[in-house]
């Protein structure tokens, strides 16, 4: 009994299973309606609801059967179709073992004519796939290794079908020679050549026969460039910062050059993952986003600080890309660094404030208006706060340059702490001036933030007795909030100074905003 059979056949004993079930339940039924006063039309009722459910029980078993019965076929006609590959594969090198060929061929020879792998004069390559190997044989045929005339007709007919991808057909001395190109992802990566003694012979290929052909064309190209590749693979781990993870992001495979700029040996990294290069610094939103975008199968590129073992950090321009099985599904990644630590070195002198260490008014300048834009395209409330230390001037003449340079230090680093997320910003704008720009999700957040960066100065506690609006240092402050604003970056600083220039005017040790009362 086949599988159809033996489906349809639990199926049926199914179904009789549901009507034994179905009129034991209404037998037991009819004789509670005999033993009590249960009503007819209640009885009837029920009847008609179990049929129902009975029929649907049924449907859905045969469903079940039917769907069974195509994932069994589909499982066999894989199996077959392997079964089938397997021997075409074993029947061809059995053919090539009695140099017979392809069928009803008494010669076969395999000659390359791209620049990498031209044959050698009076040789013919014949393909051993059992192994996977090629191997290089003398010719059966003594003209063809002495008469150099025969040599450049194959040599001819093997050049015209390469560059024509093109079957090419050449009949001399009562033979009939046939060139076929062997084709790689529709590149012609070398010739099959078959003799017929027969001048008339006209080729004969079934489907058994091209299937043979493709599966040479892929096989013979991946055993042809097998050294060549194995160098470029010994560059590749010299030389590029590699490594590979599974889908769940074990490290499966370290290059020599990734395990010197890591500063960890290969034993250290197989199994482990890359969270321990991970920057503390950056937001855990910036992982999110890159795993998302990987496990959608799609390439991920980006610049990401790294820790080396010795806690040292290294900057790298990395490219993640899926890695696929037979079936298309993701099974891990494999991931290209460019060291680029030298490079941010630079950028990140050239954009910061050598006293201070915050963003400079140069890098101020540059990301002004892209940060204006940003609030525009997501529709976000933008403050920009301009800020001054108060009587800053009579504070160098007072205590000298040096204290100066000290408070401009601890200023800064006041309004560092106060604003933490990542998308917060701080910059030095002049010599005792400083820029905000941070989202807000209320005004009332953004009042909020102003008046807790003022106390946190403040609080201080930075002795300054020229100070006319406290015993201590403090600022002033213009907070403009942007939302929904035409205005560009120059009408925006404008504003923003005019509310600073206001504090100021009006006692100082204050903030002064464009917020709705």
């Amino acid at each position: 009994m086949n599988y159809k059979n033996t489906i349809y056949t639990i199926s049926f004993i199914l179904i009789i299973l549901y009507s034994l079930l179905f009129f034991t339940f209404e037998l037991y039924q009819y004789q509670k309606l005999l033993n009590t006063a249960i009503n007819k039309q209640v009885y009837l009722n029920n009847i008609f609801y179990s049929i129902l459910i009975l029929i649907a029980a049924v449907i859905l078993t045969l469903i079940g059967a039917k769907k069974t019965e195509n994932r069994i076929y589909t499982k066999k006609q894989r199996a077959k179709r392997a079964r089938e590959r397997l021997e075409m594969i074993n029947d061809f090198y059995t053919n090539l073992q009695h140099n017979k060929g392809l069928k009803n061929t008494s010669d076969v020879s395999l000659r390359f004519v791209s620049d990498q792998f031209e044959a050698q004069e009076g040789l013919i390559y014949l393909a051993n796939y059992k192994n996977m190997q090629l191997q290089l044989l003398n010719s059966h045929n003594a003209d063809l290794k002495k008469t150099s005339k025969i040599m450049n007709i194959y040599k001819g007919i093997c050049g015209e079908a390469f560059s024509t991808k093109k079957i090419k057909k050449y009949v001399k001395n009562d033979s009939t020679l046939y060139a076929i190109p062997l084709l790689v992802n529709n590149k012609t990566v070398g010739v099959i050549q078959l003799k017929y003694d027969d001048p008339k012979k006209e080729l004969e290929l079934d489907k058994r026969d091209k299937t043979l052909i493709d599966i040479i064309s892929n096989n013979l190209l991946n055993e042809l460039e097998h050294d060549k590749n194995e160098k470029y693979l010994e560059l590749i781990d010299k030389y590029v910062l590699l490594s590979s993870t599974n889908k769940e992001g074990d490290i499966t495979y370290a290059s020599k050059a990734f395990c010197r700029a890591t500063g960890y040996k290969k034993e250290e990294l197989l199994g482990d993952t890359h969270r321990k290069f991970r920057d503390t610094s950056m937001p855990n939103s910036f992982y999110k986003d890159m795993w998302g975008t990987i496990m959608l199968g799609k390439t991920w590129e980006g610049e990401m600080p790294n820790i080396k073992k010795d806690g040292s950090k290294y900057w790298t321009r990395t490219t993640i890309k899926p890695k696929y099985d037979f079936y298309n599904n993701i099974i891990g990644f494999d991931a290209i660094r460019t060291d680029i630590t030298d490079k941010k070195v630079i950028e990140e002198i050239s954009i910061t404030d050598s006293l201070t260490k915050l963003y400079n008014r140069r890098y101020f300048d540059q990301i002004f208006h892209q940060q204006l834009n940003l609030a525009k395209r997501l529709n976000r409330k933008l403050v920009f706060t301009l800020l001054d230390i108060d009587h800053f001037k009579q504070y160098n003449d007072s205590y000298g340059h040096q204290m100066g340079d000290e408070t401009l230090k601890k200023v800064a680093a006041s309004l560092k702490s106060s604003l933490r997320r990542d998308s917060d910003l701080v910059f030095r704008v002049g010599g005792e001036e400083f820029a905000l720009i941070y989202f807000v999700k209320k005004d009332l957040d953004a009042a909020a933030t102003a008046d807790k960066v003022r106390e946190n100065i403040e609080n201080l506690n930075i002795v300054h007795e020229k100070n006319s609006a406290s015993r201590f240092v403090t600022i002033s402050m213009g907070v403009y909030l942007f939302e929904n604003s035409e205005a560009d970056e120059k009408q925006v600083y404008k504003e923003c100074d005019d509310l600073l220039y206001k504090a100021k005017q009006e006692g100082r040790n204050r903030i002064v905003s464009n917020l709705r009362r």
